[in-house]
């Protein structure tokens, strides 16, 4: 019979062999319990998009209407330089083919000084015996002063004719609306001795006092016409996000309506502009 100390160590033989033979159980058994490995956050969404914002300046020789200092009479067109600027957005389809739109403010034209000499306005006032008064004097200076402006808004499509080192040839055209706005007015002044005309009326029935004030008359008046231009001109980048622009363009602005002379006949002078033209592209992104 064997001792028991015999039997002891066996015992503990055995259950070092069991735990051994269990260990790697027990810990595939934890491993399948554990938490799951992070997950990589999501990557930032990079903002980007084919629009762009865009502004001009420019050196224009256009044609005005010759109006008369109180806009009563044009005589004809005559060209003359101003300045334009222009600012609007547009968006790029791919490298050959974009779109913008844009208004456009150009340098206000004026005029005055004084017209001439004329007959004096009469004041006419109708008594109750049907009998009129009037009170005309002989002849009265006119001053004054006109002024001419316009903005445009037009819609524009360019063709980018490719990438010649670093220069990029275009050419475009587009179609608008050209609003010309007009502001005039006129004094009347005696001659001679120079001083303001408001002529004052009594009837001489009714004792009634008109007063007619010819020291300032104002005027003012606006057109929308069809406007559409051409343009050709070259561009360079000068960053991934900025590029200078220079060009040429030809812009019709429509007509201007006027009366041509004492007659009252309507004339329609043409409005158009050849301009040098230099700007900056600027990508959003």
């Amino acid at each position: 019979m064997r001792s028991p100390s015999f039997l002891v160590a066996s015992f503990a033989a055995v259950s070092v062999a069991v735990l051994c033979a269990a260990t790697p159980v027990l810990a595939a058994d934890l491993g399948s319990l554990s938490a799951p490995p992070l997950q990589s956050a999501d990557p930032m969404m990079e903002f980007g998009s084919s629009w762009y914002l865009r502004g001009d300046i420019g050196a224009v020789l256009e044609t005005n209407p010759k109006i008369s200092n109180d806009l009563n009479l044009i005589s004809g067109t005559k060209r003359k330089a101003s300045f334009s600027g222009d600012i609007g957005f547009g968006y790029k389809f791919n490298n050959w083919f974009r779109a913008d739109t844009f208004v456009e403010q150009r340098t206000t034209q004026s005029r005055n000084g004084i017209g001439g000499q004329i007959a004096c306005p009469t004041g006419v006032v109708l008594n109750p015996g049907g009998l009129t008064t009037s009170l005309t004097y002989s002849t009265c200076d006119v001053t004054g002063v006109s002024k001419i402006a316009h903005w445009n808004l037009l819609a524009n499509a360019y063709a980018d004719l490719g990438n010649w080192g670093g220069l990029t040839p275009y050419i475009g055209a587009g179609l608008g609306v050209s609003q010309s706005v007009t502001n005039g007015s006129t004094s009347y002044s005696l001659n001679p001795g120079g001083g303001a005309y408001n002529a004052t009326l009594t009837d001489p029935l009714t004792l009634v006092t008109t007063t007619y004030n010819f020291n300032r008359i104002k005027a003012s008046g606006g057109t929308t016409q069809l406007a559409w231009n051409v343009m050709a001109g070259v561009g360079y980048a000068i960053s991934d996000h900025t590029t200078i622009d220079v060009g040429y363009r030809y812009l019709n602005m429509g007509h201007f309506t006027g009366v041509a002379d004492s007659t009252g006949a309507i004339i329609k002078k043409q409005l158009t502009s050849h301009e040098v033209r230099m700007g900056v592209r600027y990508m959003i992104d």
